[in-house]
């Protein structure tokens, strides 16, 4: 093969290879539109209440395309460029920003972007060329609890029996569970004096905008348990024996979002309820308190009755040996008879 026919395949091969190039670049508009699958929105009260994702439309032709840029959403607010400008055989990013409300239930929504060319070269298009995008909007869950109590003050006395109810309400957006307590600082103070504390639940499950209640039963302590502690401590009683006493107490009750906790870390809302601890103080007699008083009595009552008991048993005794003693003091007599008659007849013989 001559030098010259190896330059023209040479040249056809070539050719060939660049047709396919040259027919890339559509004289008609060819547009594509790609945005994020989808964002996280985030609703809790205090936060921005917004998010954004980012779209890309592509420009397939050798022509400058304008694009109109329609943004729509059943739920939501949404902001984005109205119209961009996508250079031949490139490509123009924009972001769409999404705004939501506070409290909007956990869920997902779509957000639909739609791109157009309206201008081809400065002029309209010879064809209509539209593209859109669906973006999954994921509105994320937030918990919160509310409490609440008919009860804020109560009173009572030695070893009266309280019950306190809270109600928990779910200010969250999704179904969480309300973890209930009385605070660790709460229950020290009060176990410390004599009180006992039982509740009913730990944790119950509640709908979004629904309540449920937590129940706490106090036993309240005896003025003697309360007084210990309080002289173990160092504290002044200012109470005398008879006296009347007043103290007063606090509990404090919390709830906490086990989804809050579990998700970025426990939030807690308390209540606090007064517990007023009254009565009068024990009288002293002359063995010393009423109490003492009550000991000494038993104790001197269990030993009267082993005194008589003992007794009973020693006059008992003697009726057992009677016989034997009355045959004692009859033989004596018998032995008198014959003297006395001895002494008569002495007697007659004068």
């Amino acid at each position: 093969m001559s030098r010259a026919t190896n330059l023209f395949v040479l040249f056809l091969l070539v050719a060939v290879n660049a047709t396919p190039l040259v027919d890339a670049q559509s004289p008609l508009p060819d547009i594509d539109l790609v945005c994020d699958g989808s964002v996280n929105l985030d609703v809790r009260p205090g936060s921005t209440l917004t998010a954004g994702f980012m779209c890309t439309v592509t420009n397939n032709s050798s022509l400058n395309n304008e694009v109109d840029i329609v943004i729509s959403s059943d739920l939501f607010e949404v902001s984005g460029p109205g119209t961009i400008s996508v250079p031949p055989v490139g490509e123009s990013e924009f972001q769409v920003m999404v705004r939501g409300e506070a409290g909007y239930p956990m869920g997902s929504s779509i957000v639909n972007v739609e791109a157009t060319v309206v201008e081809t070269n400065g002029v309209p298009p010879p064809t209509m060329e539209q593209e859109d995008h669906d973006t999954m909007v994921n509105i994320m869950q937030y918990g919160k609890f509310s409490v609440s109590s008919t009860t804020t003050q109560v009173s009572g006395g030695e070893r009266d029996k309280i019950s306190l109810r809270f109600d928990v309400k779910n200010e969250g957006n999704g179904e969480d569970m309300a973890r209930g307590m009385v605070t660790e600082w709460s229950r020290d103070a009060l176990d410390e004096y004599g009180f006992i504390i039982n509740m009913n639940l730990v944790k119950v499950q509640v709908s979004p905008g629904d309540t449920n209640s937590f129940i706490v039963d106090l036993t309240l302590p005896t003025w003697e348990s309360y007084s210990k502690a309080a002289e173990a401590n160092g504290e002044e009683l200012g109470v005398g024996p008879g006296e009347a006493f007043e103290i007063y107490f606090t509990l404090e009750f919390a709830v906490e979002s086990e989804f809050t906790c579990r998700s970025w870390g426990c939030e807690r809302e308390s209540l606090m309820v007064t517990i007023e601890f009254s009565g009068e103080t024990e009288e002293e007699s002359i063995f010393g308190t009423s109490s003492n008083t009550t000991l000494i009595l038993g104790g001197g009552i269990s030993l009267v009755v082993l005194l008589i008991a003992g007794l009973f048993v020693a006059l008992k005794k003697p009726k057992a040996n009677a016989k034997p003693q009355a045959k004692v003091r009859a033989k004596p007599t018998i032995k008198q008879e014959p003297v006395e008659q001895e002494v008569v007849d002495e007697f007659d013989f004068l």
